[in-house]
């Protein structure tokens, strides 16, 4: 993943190098679409790589298991739920 990365960077560096020596406008925007899109699969690769590292700990079903039920009830004196927690 991080090769697509650096190749992408590198093919940005290219282009805008291109862009440069030619004077053309439309290539230098496409460098930086390309750099904007190696940001993204690179900020997309981080944040799901710590997602599945916090579901394979497990520790989202063991939290889920842990926790008691809430208690939601239509309360009696006004328009409102009432929701009971069974923690002090």
């Amino acid at each position: 993943m991080i090769a697509i990365v650096i190749v992408l960077g590198f093919w940005a560096l290219r282009l805008m190098e291109q862009a440069y020596e030619q004077q053309e406008f439309s290539r230098m925007l496409a460098g930086v679409l390309v750099v904007v899109a190696a940001g993204g699969v690179l900020t997309t690769y981080f944040l799901m790589s710590d997602y599945f590292s916090f579901v394979r700990q497990g520790s989202l079903l063991q939290q889920t298991a842990e926790t008691p039920p809430v208690q939601v009830s239509w309360a009696e004196d006004g328009d409102y739920w009432r929701v009971t927690s069974p923690f002090p």
